[in-house]
């Protein structure tokens, strides 16, 4: 029910942060929300991540992938994991906050 537009500002304790370009979005969360159920499903989102991570990864070290896939799969593979990796530091930088 109120937004605030700053050039800079602090994070505010028991918030949830969302990054769009250079732009950073930090939302209160309520009374009602169960912090530590949040933290736990965000750490269990961490893990998966992780895993995906990890396998991206491995695919993309795999020499015989790089260069047998077609340049579009390779190419898609590494987008997907910069996106893994963005996330991951999304909910890394929430956890820190809650």
């Amino acid at each position: 029910d109120q937004l605030e537009v700053r050039e800079q500002a602090e994070r505010p304790p028991a918030s949830a942060v969302a990054v769009a370009g250079g732009l950073e979005a930090f939302v209160a969360l309520g009374e009602d929300v169960d912090l530590a159920r949040l933290r736990e499903t965000l750490a269990r989102r961490l893990e998966k991540l992780d895993k995906a991570i990890a396998g991206s990864r491995a695919k993309l070290a795999n020499a015989a992938f790089v260069e047998r896939a077609d340049p579009e799969v390779v190419a898609a593979e590494r987008a997907r994991l910069e996106e893994l990796e963005v996330e991951r530091g999304m909910i890394e930088r929430n956890l820190t906050g809650l």
